[in-house]
């Protein structure tokens, strides 16, 4: 039980404790609305109504879990589908909430959601992405696969988690290219993740730039069998690539921001005027 109350402290919207079974919610800002709106979201969230009641004064929530094992099924139930509320409602662009890799697997087939796994945290955005995104992504891919047509070489999108089994962390990745045979960790039979990925692409949006430069590369520097990693601006035209050196932890990192400049992977060579086909940039 002290697990859960300390668990259930750490949030910050909404304020959420549990005192000796009683747990109260505190609606703050947007989320301060009349009782009706408290019973609509605790109704949208699936807390089941045995386990919740409130009243009509002091809007507090009662939990009835007869044991441990209830007790954390519903206070994580409300975690996980309070903050992925927030995100189909548009009130967040990404949120981070403490979670098990279990649920990590378990939320992970939810389409309308992109789903990393990070030192015990779920960071969510919408799977919505905008025009300029997706047409740069199409175009990497049909370049990717083109290039590649005639080598045992596959190129996937962004609905394949990527493994870092030596953080036991998972990410999706816009595009991930892979060399030779995929090697995959298996969380069961049905789910797994790519494990040996050799080039990483992340088309970067204004809300996951800073997360997709800063944690998640952090993250794939540790794939042994990464070689080359792209970030590429959805809304300039700026491309900046990571290879790695001989040296496994040296990195150099070459900027290309030129219509006719073409950037040379693995022998192919891709230039930005076709990457950036159809795309309407900002001038």
């Amino acid at each position: 039980m002290k697990d859960i109350i300390q668990e259930l402290n750490d949030y910050k919207v909404p304020i959420i404790k549990i005192d000796q079974g009683l747990a109260k919610i505190k609606y703050e800002n947007r989320f301060s609305q009349k009782l009706a709106d408290a019973n609509a979201f605790l109704a949208r969230v699936g807390v089941p109504k045995s386990f919740a009641t409130f009243s009509d004064d002091e809007q507090l929530l009662k939990q009835y879990a007869s044991n441990f094992e209830e007790m954390s099924v519903a206070s994580q139930s409300i975690k996980s589908n309070f903050w992925l509320e927030s995100l189909k409602n548009g009130d967040e662009e990404l949120v981070r909430f403490s979670a098990s890799e279990e649920e990590y697997w378990d939320l992970v087939q939810l389409p309308e959601f992109r789903l990393d796994y990070s030192n015990g945290e779920i960071i969510a955005t919408m799977s919505y992405a905008t025009e300029n995104h997706e047409t740069i992504t199409a175009n990497l891919i049909r370049l990717l696969g083109n290039a590649f047509e005639n080598n045992d070489v596959r190129v996937l999108g962004s609905n394949r988690p990527v493994r870092v089994q030596a953080l036991k962390k998972n990410f999706e990745p816009d595009i991930q290219v892979i060399f030779g045979n995929t090697e995959l960790y298996y969380y069961k039979k049905t789910m797994n993740a790519t494990l040996n990925p050799a080039i990483l692409v992340e088309v970067l949006s204004d809300s996951t730039q800073k997360y997709d430069r800063t944690d998640k590369f952090d993250a794939y520097k540790l794939i042994d069998t990464l070689q080359i990693m792209l970030f590429v601006d959805s809304n300039n035209m700026n491309i900046v690539v990571y290879s790695r050196t001989k040296k496994p932890n040296e990195w150099l990192m070459t900027t290309f921001t030129d219509l006719n400049d073409k950037i040379r992977i693995a022998g192919h060579s891709f230039p930005l005027k076709k990457i950036y086909q159809r795309v309407i940039l900002n001038i």
